[in-house]
């Protein structure tokens, strides 16, 4: 979500998902030992494509866990929405002056 005066709900929903996203997979927790082989990374690397990795479980942690983030990223971006709606947080105007 951007702070500047930008009134596109995309970059919102973008920076939502982002976080929603980044935050989900890193929750999920990794087997101690991978699934196919004796054990080291090279064992994973042949373990074919990347959902081989996972198990059912660690796919519902990690919907369960996106779900939440999207409710609460989702949910402080709206309430801050509204609170710049009702003017009781501002803005910061933009600058159209180049970085440098």
């Amino acid at each position: 979500m951007s702070i500047v005066q930008h009134n596109t709900t995309t970059i919102c929903a973008g920076v939502v998902g982002a976080f929603a996203i980044t935050r989900a997979l890193s929750l999920v927790n990794l087997p101690p030992e991978p699934q196919c082989g004796t054990g080291g990374i090279n064992q994973l690397l042949d373990c074919g494509p990347p959902f081989h990795l996972f198990t059912v479980d660690m796919l519902g942690v990690g919907l369960m866990n996106l779900t939440e983030s999207f409710i609460a990223f989702g949910g402080t971006a709206y309430i801050l929405e509204y609170l710049f709606y009702c003017s009781l947080l501002k803005r910061f105007p933009s600058s159209t002056k180049a970085l440098g």
